[in-house]
């Protein structure tokens, strides 16, 4: 028999969350899924299995139809099935016009390198801003009814949903692109001149228990990271740290110290450099007071107050 009805099950949980009818290899390929079946197996994994054979794809079409509807559809509050449609789609053996053939490989010919490079850079239309303005105004998400079938579908999903997963979270982190240097630079450039976002807000005090919640969470991920043997801090964030260490010492600097290697703000810094303590660089510098006797600054080194 040539067609079949067959579903898919969460590695997870070992629920079926997709019917669908199928030919050949379809229940194992991965092409042509809608993007909460791929955020499920992405985040879980998935199997896939026969469910019956049919001699007609017209009853499999119908047994896919009445399957779907019995165990129902997430999106629509239903059941657990994150079918985005009712069944009943396709076109198995359909032939093609010389038309539909024309376009077909025209389409193709973009996932080419040549096709890709047709579109790079200034040649691509989405960068004009004619054409900007059309995807703007079609932009689908702008009807409200879309919009609220979005968030009825993330609602219904509750905790299942993928973005609520620590699996997913964590990839999601992983992959930033804001995490990449030469993005940041662009998104602090597109930002320069603008008021910032939170300009005259004013938030007010924390409460009492949006404090205990931020501690928790903070107190989950710190035990998280210590238990996996994980860095509490990143390369770039402990540079952030340091660096902004740093730049709280020059405002709290009262002045420069001089010395035979060099010129600094901090003791720090001079003592660093200098091979000394920093209780060496203050009496080299300024001087000190012993047995109840002054000596004055070591020769070469000095103290320059901030005026």
């Amino acid at each position: 028999m040539k067609f079949y009805l067959y579903g898919h099950i969460r590695n997870d949980t070992g629920d079926l969350f997709y019917i669908g009818k199928g030919e050949g290899t379809r229940f194992k390929s991965q092409q042509g899924r809608n993007p909460y079946w791929l955020n499920v197996v992405n985040a879980h994994g998935y199997t896939s299995v026969i469910i019956e054979h049919f001699e007609t794809e017209t009853e499999a079409f119908e047994a896919e139809i009445f399957f779907i509807a019995a165990i129902g559809r997430k999106d629509l509050g239903h059941g657990p099935l994150i079918n985005m449609s009712d069944g009943g789609e396709g076109a198995s053996g359909a032939i093609r016009t010389e038309e539909q053939k024309k376009r077909y490989s025209e389409k193709t010919w973009m996932r080419t390198e040549a096709g890709k490079a047709s579109m790079r850079g200034d040649l691509n239309p989405s960068k004009r801003p004619d054409v900007r303005l059309i995807l703007s105004e079609k932009n689908p998400h702008r009807d409200p009814a879309i919009r609220e079938k979005g968030a009825a579908t993330f609602r219904a999903m509750g905790i299942a949903h993928p973005s609520k997963s620590d699996k997913h979270r964590k990839l999601m982190r992983e992959n930033n692109p804001a995490k990449r240097d030469e993005v940041r630079k662009k998104i602090s450039e597109s930002r320069m001149g603008q008021p910032s976002w939170n300009t005259g807000m004013n938030l007010g005090p924390l409460s009492n228990d949006h404090r205990l919640k931020i501690s928790q969470a903070s107190k989950k991920s710190w035990s998280a990271k210590k238990e996996s043997g994980e860095p509490l801090f990143s390369p770039r964030g402990l540079a952030k740290i340091k660096e902004a260490a740093r730049q709280r010492s020059l405002r709290q600097s009262k002045g420069t110290y001089i010395t035979p290697k060099g010129s600094y703000e901090l003791i720090a810094e001079a003592a660093l450099a200098n091979g000394f303590t920093s209780a060496t660089i203050v009496k080299n510098c300024v001087g000190y007071k012993r047995d109840g006797k002054s000596y004055a600054p070591k020769l070469g080194w000095s103290f320059l107050p901030k005026t």
